[in-house]
Parts: C-alpha cells; sequence; structure tokens
C-alpha cells in the first residue's frame, strides 16, 4: 500500500462484510483452516489505519472494522489452539475497541479473552474479564442482547471456581438479557446467541459443577433443535454430551455420541476445541474395551 492512499467508508464495509464471511466459515467449518485469512484481513486494516489517508468520520469506523477483525483472527486462532496468537488479537481488539469507542467490540474482545481463560482452566482471570465485558456491554449504543455474552463467560468461571448460586445467577441473567432483546440481525458473528445457547453452557456449568444428569438433558434437548447450519457448534455441544454421559456410567450412550462427533469432522469441521475434547473422550472410553460400542469407536478414532 502506498503512503496516503484514500481511504474511503467502501473501505471500511469491504472489511466488515470479510470478517462476516469468516464467521459464517467458522460457525460451519470451524477455525483451524481459515484463521489465518481472518490474520491477513485484520493486517490489512491495520495498514489502512497506519499509512492511509481519511477523515475523522472514516477514522472512527476504520478502527471499528480492523478491531472487528482482530477479535475475529483471535476467535478463529482460539478454535485452532493457537492460543498465544489468540490472546495477541484480542489484546489488539479490546485497544481498537476502546479508540472507536465501539461497546460491540469491547465487549467481544473481553468476552472472548475471559473464553479463553476457561478454555486454558483460568477461571479467575477469566471472571476478571468478564466482568470487564460486563461494563463494556453497558456502553452508549449497546444493544441489549450484548450484555448476555459477558453473563455466559461469568457463569463458567464461576462454575470453575465451584460456585454454583453465581454460576446459575449469571445464566438467569443471560436469558434474560435475551428476552429483552434477541434481534441479531446485521451481526453475522452474533447468530449463535440464542437460548439454546444458553441451555448449552448451562449445561457446560452443570458438567463442572457435578450435576451430570441435568447437564445430559439439557444438551439433549438442545442438540435435538440445533440450528444445522452451525455443524462445528453442534459438534461441540456433541463431545460434551458423549462426557456427560460417561460421568454417569452411559458408555453406549457416550460412545454412539461420540460417532456422531466424528461423523461431525469427517463432514469437514476442524476445531482444536472439538478434537481436543473427542480426544478424551476417546481416552476414556478406551477403558471399556469389553463395551462393543466403546471398542468400536475407538478403533474407529485410532484409524481416522
Amino acid at each position: 500500500m502506498g503512503a496516503g492512499t484514500t481511504v474511503g467508508l467502501a473501505d471500511v464495509r469491504r472489511l466488515r462484510d470479510s470478517a462476516a464471511r469468516l464467521h459464517g466459515l467458522d460457525q460451519r467449518h470451524g477455525g483451524e483452516t481459515i484463521w489465518r485469512a481472518a490474520l491477513d484481513h485484520a493486517r490489512e486494516g491495520t495498514g489502512l489505519l497506519e499509512y492511509g489517508s481519511y477523515n475523522s468520520i472514516v477514522e472512527r469506523q476504520l478502527l471499528a472494522a480492523t478491531g472487528r477483525l482482530q477479535v475475529c483472527a483471535g476467535w478463529l486462532a482460539l478454535d485452532a489452539g493457537e492460543h498465544r496468537l489468540a490472546r495477541i488479537c484480542l489484546g489488539e481488539a479490546l485497544v481498537l475497541g476502546r479508540q472507536a469507542r465501539d461497546p460491540i467490540v469491547e465487549t467481544r474482545a473481553l468476552s472472548n479473552l475471559a473464553f479463553q481463560a476457561n478454555v486454558l482452566d483460568r477461571p479467575r482471570e477469566a471472571q476478571r474479564f468478564a466482568l470487564g465485558a460486563e461494563q463494556a456491554a453497558t456502553g452508549s449504543g449497546a444493544p441489549a442482547w450484548l450484555a448476555a455474552i459477558p453473563q455466559l463467560r461469568l457463569a463458567e468461571s464461576s462454575s470453575g471456581t465451584g460456585d454454583a448460586r453465581d454460576a446459575d445467577r449469571a445464566i438467569g441473567r443471560a436469558y434474560s438479557a435475551l428476552e429483552r432483546d434477541s434481534d441479531t440481525a446485521g451481526e453475522e458473528w452474533a447468530v449463535f446467541l440464542t437460548p439454546a445457547e444458553v441451555d448449552c453452557v448451562a449445561a457446560t456449568c452443570a458438567l463442572k459443577l457435578g450435576r451430570g444428569a441435568e447437564a445430559e438433558r439439557l444438551l439433549e434437548r438442545t442438540i435435538a433443535g440445533y440450528e444445522r447450519r452451525m455443524p462445528r457448534n453442534l459438534a461441540t455441544w456433541r463431545v460434551r454430551l458423549a462426557g456427560a454421559r460417561l460421568d454417569r456410567g452411559a458408555v453406549d450412550g457416550a460412545a454412539e455420541t461420540a460417532h456422531q462427533v466424528l461423523d461431525d469432522l469427517a463432514g469437514h469441521v476442524a476445531s482444536w476445541r472439538v478434537t481436543s475434547k473427542l480426544d478424551d473422550i476417546a481416552t476414556r472410553l478406551a477403558a471399556f474395551p469389553d463395551v462393543p460400542e466403546a471398542s468400536a469407536f475407538v478403533d474407529r478414532y485410532r484409524a481416522a
């Protein structure tokens, strides 16, 4: 890019459209095959900010659009297991969101940092990020539904520290936020944010808190009606259902669900979050060599 290249609102729209397309691909396929593309788009936005020529109106929107791409790159890197890169991208997104005074970008960056901390079993760190996201979601111009996301992260962090009461309260606040406003139209990244998603996070919390029967019930109900256009998410919840069934000793049912996850992966889902959990399930099922369904899954998994 030449110094002084004129940057206009059309460039901003192009960057936002790129982020939306990448999020659509993420919902279908996971982040492992597309995080590099997101990083390239984010770098393009950074280049426009540094070397482009633009007015103050374009500047603020360009900051926000680049922030969205950094959130996207960070999320996809997280899903691919590239945690160091994810942390860097999400940190960049947080700075850009604050510079742009964009509550959506800021809330997403902090919420995803909380998500990552929960994944890495750092619930106290996750809680600090989630509380920051909770505050950011009250910013001027923030849609009411945005407040649900920090509550989901708070619920997981609370369950990670064994605080069932706070986890349940956060889940309740997430449901309430979506009851007030669930219209995420125009935000491709937010299509996952439905009561079904809250159910699944509630199930995740229940698993951490040792409430396996509750987790299994929530996951079975949600999976039955889950959006088939989001196969990566469906695979995520299925692998957790397999874990819930193993927790209560339903080895046959766990193996059946694990087979479905392998089917999802064969359908071009590529997500570290799914494969790492499935590896744990395979290890647990291998402890039941005399159960035909478990043995068949382990053989299939090892051959995959």
